[in-house]
């Protein structure tokens, strides 16, 4: 490869690992435009409860997302195949979903296996097909949080 080559695919490697990560920021933002912008208009979306094209998942996204007070999505082990103006890319999360405050808190971890196909448009590159898998899930209730430290107390 020559030097431009190279430097080409990592500038590729870099967008789309970012634009993943973007996804998984918006979610938790509750943007759903900036979540509509991570796909292509005419993406393919199967998140196994629910599939179809962007507007409908979006929507039904943010409908799930809303009996939950916080989530959080760490996106982790990245897999990121370049195929000139295509590209796959592979993902685990780890997503946290808060139920409820207080007492009853109880949070819902899920591990998530993202399997995207991509493409480049004239706005860099975006997600044309997504296949969520779950891997597995977990019902906690929260732990308390600790006390406060006084001001001036040791340090562990």
């Amino acid at each position: 490869m020559t030097p431009s080559e190279v430097l080409r695919e990592l500038e590729d490697r870099a967008a789309i690992h970012e634009l993943e990560m973007r996804y998984f920021f918006a979610v938790d933002d509750r943007d759903w435009t900036a979540v509509r912008a991570c796909f292509t208009a005419d993406a393919r979306l199967d998140y196994g409860v629910f599939t179809g094209g962007v507007d409908a998942v979006v929507d039904a996204i943010a409908r799930g997302l809303s009996s939950f007070t916080r989530t959080m999505h760490h996106g982790g082990n990245v897999l990121i195949e370049l195929a000139g103006e295509r590209a796959r890319c592979e993902t685990y999360a780890v997503c946290h979903h808060r139920l409820g405050d207080g007492d009853g808190a109880r949070d819902r971890v899920s591990a998530l296996r993202y399997r995207d196909e991509l493409r480049r448009d004239a706005g860099g590159w975006r997600i044309a097909a997504r296949a969520v898998t779950f891997v597995w899930e977990r019902l906690e209730p929260v732990a308390p949080a600790p006390a406060p430290r006084p001001p001036g107390a040791g340090r562990d």
